[in-house]
């Protein structure tokens, strides 16, 4: 199991581990069917709802991109 957080989104998922130079979670089909997170394409972003609060995530480009401004 690993913890993780995307700003205030925070989640537990089971997952298999692989040994890597980097440090990234993929969060892959099972992880968004199991959120019933959606995606919108245009703004390439994934909307959920977890716990009564919505969430949305954006893009690490599109993060980059608002602390430059």
């Amino acid at each position: 199991m690993v913890d993780f957080q995307i700003r205030r989104y925070k989640d537990v998922i089971v997952c298999d581990i692989v040994l890597m130079n980097i440090c990234h979670v993929l969060l892959g089909r099972p992880w968004l069917y199991d959120q019933r997170a959606l995606h919108n394409g245009r703004k390439n972003t994934y909307n959920i709802i977890k716990d009564g609060e919505k969430y949305v995530l954006n893009s690490l480009k599109d993060r980059q991109e608002e602390v430059a401004k």
